[in-house]
């Protein structure tokens, strides 16, 4: 038998080893000798679709599926890609000076006037139904008693009410004084007119679910383009292609003013009389959400109503 020596042999292991090492370089398609990442190209990819996913085409409008989940996409890749401003103050803070700058200048909504009052509001069809495209203000103590001290303005400042709506505690919004913030009230048959004005009422659960499916997570379609980031943290404009408008008037919870830019809540009549119904829009989510009574006593949402 024919011997090799030592040196021989270890040359032979290292030059195997070396082309086992080459072999499987060769084959890892995702490695990369210069970044020593491993699938950044997919991570990006996947990203991709899911954001362009969450955004999808409107009947309505006429639009691509492809052509809106660019557009949305991008609007929400460049808002989280930018940091806080330096100086807060100078930020898009709710970025609203007129209830115009609410809405959205390419649809022709139609307007209700409250007789309670004369104010007037914006309205929109959609789903089949007319909605208030914007939250309710109405404060008259004298013609509905039981809203007083259940009605609050953002920061106590009435100009607030003016342009993002007013809030409404549980007792305000049904127009009940049985309805005592964490217990149980009978609303009656719906639909339930609550403070909204004759021929109006607060939505029900049924509406708010058929509302949910028919808007489907598209998320940027119901959020206005104005009135979303608070000064520090910037979140990208809502394409309000429904009209809807919906707009980040905060919350009023246990005696303060809070979320203003970032959060809308609105009433709505619960199936069961043991809780009750918000919709909720925030800056990457919409949901309908049933709460029960003893979670929540001194909160206070907005009102938008619907037309009987």
């Amino acid at each position: 038998m024919k011997r090799f020596s030592n040196c021989k042999i270890a040359g032979l292991v290292a030059l195997a080893f070396g082309l086992a090492f080459l072999v499987g370089c060769g084959d890892d398609d995702d490695f990369s000798p210069v970044s020593g990442k491993q699938g950044a190209d997919d991570v990006e990819s996947s990203d991709s679709v899911k954001s362009s996913s969450s955004v999808k085409s409107s009947d309505s409008d006429g639009s691509s599926s492809s052509e809106n989940s660019r557009s949305s996409s991008s609007r929400v890749s460049s808002s989280s890609s930018n940091n806080p401003p330096d100086d807060p103050a100078s930020a898009i803070e709710i970025n609203i000076t007129t209830k115009d700058d609410i809405f959205n200048p390419e649809i022709d909504y139609g307007e209700m006037t409250d007789p309670r009052d004369g104010k007037k509001y914006k309205t929109i069809e959609f789903n089949g139904q007319v909605w208030m495209a914007e939250n309710l203000n109405y404060a008259d103590s004298t013609k509905s008693t039981v809203i007083k001290g259940n009605t609050h303005c953002y920061d106590n400042d009435e100009r607030n009410c003016e342009l993002l709506g007013r809030f409404y505690n549980r007792t305000a919004a049904m127009n009940n004084d049985a309805c005592i913030p964490g217990k149980v009230c009978n609303l009656g048959d719906e639909p339930v007119q609550g403070i909204c004005p004759d021929g109006w009422h607060i939505p029900s659960w049924k509406e708010m679910y058929y509302f949910d499916w028919a808007v489907d997570d598209r998320l940027d379609y119901v959020r206005s383009a104005n009135g979303w980031g608070d000064g520090v943290k910037i979140i990208a404009p809502g394409l309000d292609v429904y009209g809807l408008s919906f707009v980040g008037m905060g919350e009023y919870v246990n005696g303060r003013s809070t979320s203003k830019g970032l959060y809308s809540a609105t009433w709505a009549v619960s199936e069961s009389v043991y809780s009750y119904l918000l919709i909720k829009v925030v800056e990457q989510r919409m949901y309908v959400d049933d709460i029960s009574l003893e979670k929540m006593t001194d909160n206070f949402f907005g009102v938008r109503c619907i037309k009987d």
